[in-house]
């Protein structure tokens, strides 16, 4: 998620963008009250989410579920608890995620815009999500290159 305002002083570099999926829980009560603030959803593929999450975190750590939580793990309060194998619960968050998300761009359809990671790298797409944020065409030379990618 990227949730974008207009920073107070309206200096040439007056948005301010933040990405970060635990912004979501708050994403409702910032869009009701800051009418310039909206959101740029990314989303992958629900499999590759969770062969990502396994392979970062590995058998070390459980989030999801209480069952495999470490006390000690700072995180833990930043992810639901779910029932089942990591794989379900990282599963179930997946669906909770979007299913939230699409409750925000019913209510807010202006100012939440929903995208495939993948997307970015086309630049009809990226031309329209500049457009949405209120940018003028950017420089497009970049889009299409691979970054970080896993391939």
């Amino acid at each position: 998620m990227v949730a974008l305002r207009e920073r107070q002083d309206h200096s040439p570099r007056s948005v301010l963008a933040e990405v970060a999926f635990y912004w979501l829980p708050y994403t409702h009560e910032i869009l009701n009250s800051d009418p310039q603030a909206m959101a740029i959803v990314l989303k992958r593929p629900r499999e590759e989410v969770i062969a990502s999450y396994l392979k970062k975190v590995g058998l070390k750590r459980n989030h999801w579920s209480f069952e495999g939580r470490s006390q000690e793990d700072v995180w833990n309060d930043s992810y639901p608890d779910y029932p089942g194998s990591k794989e379900e619960a990282i599963g179930r968050y997946w669906d909770d995620y979007y299913e939230r998300v699409d409750g925000l761009i019913d209510v807010f359809p202006q100012r939440v815009i929903l995208m495939k990671t993948e997307d970015l790298n086309d630049p009809t797409v990226v031309t329209k999500v500049m457009e949405f944020v209120g940018f003028e065409t950017p420089d497009l030379s970049l889009v299409g290159k691979r970054f970080n990618a896993s391939e």
